[in-house]
C-alpha cells in the first residue's frame, strides 16, 4: 500500500509540473507533454482523491491536494477542490504545520473566488496573508495576495 501511495503521490507531482508551464523542464518529467499529463490526471484522479482523504495526518497526502489546485481550475472541479483542499487545511493544522496551512487556505481563496464564494474567499484569504507573513514567506505571500 505504501508504494502504491508513494507512485501516486510522485506521478501526480511529475503531471502537475505540465499544468505550471513557468515550472516545466522536460527533461526531468516522465509525460510527454501536457496533454498526456491531463489525460493521466483525469483518469487517475480517483485513486488521487482517496490518498488525499486518507484519515492519517500526513503531509504528503496534504501535498496531493494541494498540488492539484491547476487541475481542478482547469477542470472546473472546484466542489472537488475545495472539499480536498479543506481537508488538507484540517491536516495541516493537526500536524501544526503554518506554511502548508497558509497554502491550503490560499488555494481555497482562488477556488472560492472561481465558485464566486467572495466573502469566504477573502476570509480565507486574510488568513494566508497574516500567517505567510509571520512566517516570512515573500513567495506565499504575493500568490496569497495575488488570490
Amino acid at each position: 500500500m505504501g508504494r502504491l501511495i508513494v507512485y501516486y503521490i510522485n506521478t501526480a507531482n511529475e503531471a502537475i509540473a505540465h499544468l505550471a508551464p513557468a515550472t516545466y523542464h522536460p527533461a526531468k518529467h516522465a509525460f510527454a507533454g501536457r496533454a498526456e499529463a491531463l489525460a493521466w490526471l483525469d483518469s487517475e484522479y480517483p485513486n488521487l482523491a482517496a490518498v488525499a482523504l486518507l484519515p492519517t495526518p500526513a503531509a504528503m497526502f496534504a501535498d496531493v491536494a494541494l498540488g492539484l489546485w491547476r487541475y481542478f481550475e482547469l477542470r472546473w472541479r472546484i466542489n472537488d477542490g475545495i472539499m480536498l483542499t479543506d481537508h488538507a487545511l484540517t491536516m495541516a493544522r493537526q500536524l501544526g504545520d503554518r506554511k502548508r496551512e497558509a497554502r491550503a487556505q490560499s488555494n481555497l481563496a482562488g477556488l472560492f473566488r472561481q465558485a464566486r464564494m467572495f466573502d469566504a474567499a477573502l476570509a480565507v484569504g486574510r488568513e494566508a496573508v497574516a500567517i505567510y507573513r509571520s512566517v516570512g514567506d515573500q513567495e506565499g505571500l504575493g500568490i496569497a495576495l495575488n488570490n
